[in-house]
C-alpha cells in the first residue's frame, strides 16, 4: 500500500506539471500556470523525483517567467523564494521575495509559510514560529500546515511543543507518513525513543520505499542501542546509494 501511495503521488505531480503546461500553451501570457509549473518542479526536487539540481534551475525558470508576465503574482513570488532558500541559499533574497508576496497577498498561507522557512533558516525562531502559526491559521485542516510548523518548533528545540501541535494531526490524518516523520523527530529529541521507532517504523509501513525512512530510523535504532540491526539498514541504504 505504502509503495502504491508514493506511485500514486508521483504520477499525480507529473499529470499536474502536464496540466500546467498545456495551460501555458493555451495561454502564454497568463502567469499562473508558468507560477504552477514552478511548483510542480520544486516539489519533485523535495520528493526525489527529479535531482535538485535539474528540478530547481527549472522551476527557477518558470518562476521567472511568471513574473515576467505579472510582477505581482504572490504565488509565482513564493515558488521563486523557494528557489532562493532550499537552492542558492540566498536567505536574504528569499526573504526579500517572500515578503512581497505576504504584501501582495497577506491572507495566502504559503507567503506566511515561507516566510517561516526564510526565518528559521536565519535563526529566528520566534519570528519564524509566528509566521507558521499565521499560515495554519489560514488553512487549518492542512495537515502540511501543522507538518511545518512542527519543524520549525524542532529546529527551535521546542520538542514537547510540537508532539502537542502534532497528535491532533495525527488523529484527523493518520496516513499521512510525514506527519509520523515529523511526530518520530519530536519524540526522539524530547528522549522518548520507543515511541520515536515506533512512529519512524510507521513512516515505512505507510511508504514503502521512502528514501529517507530507513536513514530516519537508523538514529532511533542506535540511540536505543539496537547496532546490528542500525548496520543492516546502514548496509541496505549503501547498497542503493548508487542508484
Amino acid at each position: 500500500r505504502g509503495r502504491h501511495l508514493l506511485e500514486k503521488r508521483a504520477d499525480g505531480m507529473r499529470e499536474a506539471l502536464r496540466c500546467f503546461e498545456e495551460a501555458a500553451r493555451l495561454d502564454p501570457g497568463f502567469s499562473r500556470p508558468h507560477a504552477g509549473i514552478a511548483c510542480a518542479f520544486n516539489l519533485f526536487g523535495l520528493y526525489h523525483e527529479l535531482r535538485p539540481r535539474e528540478a530547481s534551475p527549472r522551476a527557477r525558470a518558470a518562476a521567472e517567467r511568471a513574473l515576467a508576465i505579472d510582477p505581482s503574482d504572490a504565488f509565482a513570488l513564493v515558488m521563486r523564494a523557494h528557489v532562493a532558500l532550499w537552492y542558492e541559499w540566498d536567505f536574504p533574497r528569499a526573504e526579500q521575495l517572500a515578503r512581497r508576496a505576504l504584501e501582495l497577498a497577506p491572507g495566502f498561507h504559503l507567503a506566511h509559510d515561507a516566510v517561516g522557512f526564510v526565518l528559521a533558516a536565519q535563526g529566528r525562531f520566534e519570528e519564524a514560529i509566528a509566521s507558521m502559526q499565521r499560515a495554519r491559521a489560514l488553512d487549518p485542516l492542512s495537515e502540511f500546515t501543522t507538518y511545518d510548523l512542527a519543524w520549525i518548533l524542532i529546529l527551535a528545540g521546542r520538542y514537547q511543543q510540537a508532539i502537542r501541535e502534532l497528535q491532533p494531526a495525527l488523529e484527523r490524518h493518520p496516513q499521512v507518513s510525514e506527519l509520523h516523520r515529523a511526530f518520530g523527530f519530536s519524540l526522539f529529541y524530547a528522549g522518548r525513543l520507543r515511541e520515536a521507532r515506533a512512529a519512524l517504523e510507521r513512516v515505512l509501513e505507510l511508504s514503502v520505499g521512502d528514501r529517507w525512512g530507513s536513514t530516519n530510523l537508523v538514529q532511533a535504532l542506535a540511540a536505543l542501542g539496537e547496532r546490528d540491526e542500525a548496520r543492516r539498514l546502514v548496509r541496505e541504504i549503501e547498497q542503493r546509494a548508487p542508484h
